[in-house]
């Protein structure tokens, strides 16, 4: 379950890199399939841990494959996405919060800066953003496992311009 979304981003880029327009994932695939993988992450988040820490870590695979998508962010996917991912880095297992927090850093890869990252850094909302960063801030913090601290806080390090950060960087000083 975990890697499935990183594979399909693999095929993704080998089949439309070549061409040079591709289409979003979401094109790709299609809606009804993307909105199944995210269903069916979020449904693994609640089930036991071994489970969990492959559904989080799928759910961050999905959320950096279908960076940029509006569709996504308009109909609250990734609202929904984000608050199940800030919800496992701050409380479970030390696996699940480590891979929770590598999912919230691939919620926040924007890749290159331009048009597509800025596209990226729009797709979730600064509410969401928000949240995002309080639970890595706070899993960096608070959690007793390192793993888990150096994750968060290479999570809140993704974005690679100021405005992919929103209003992460007070709570980075904080952290």
């Amino acid at each position: 379950l975990r890697n499935s979304p990183k594979k399909l981003v693999q095929n993704y880029w080998a089949t439309f890199l070549p061409e040079g327009g591709r289409p979003s994932m979401t094109d790709a695939l299609g809606g009804a399939v993307i909105a199944r993988l995210f269903a069916t992450g979020v449904a693994g988040t609640r089930d036991n841990d071994k489970v969990r820490s492959n559904a989080v870590r799928a759910l961050g695979n999905l959320l950096r494959a279908c960076r940029g998508d509006r569709r996504l962010a308009d109909d609250g996917t990734v609202a929904r996405v984000v608050d199940v991912l800030c919800k496992c880095a701050t409380s479970g297992a030390a696996k699940v919060r480590w891979n929770a927090c590598y999912a919230l850093g691939n919620a926040l890869y924007n890749g290159d800066d331009g048009e597509e990252g800025a596209a990226a850094a729009a797709a979730i909302d600064w509410s969401a953003r928000g949240r995002l960063f309080e639970a890595l801030a706070s899993a960096a913090l608070d959690c007793k496992n390192f793993k888990v601290r150096i994750n968060a806080v290479n999570a809140m390090a993704m974005p690679s311009s100021r405005p992919g950060f929103g209003p992460g960087p007070a709570l980075l000083l904080r952290a």
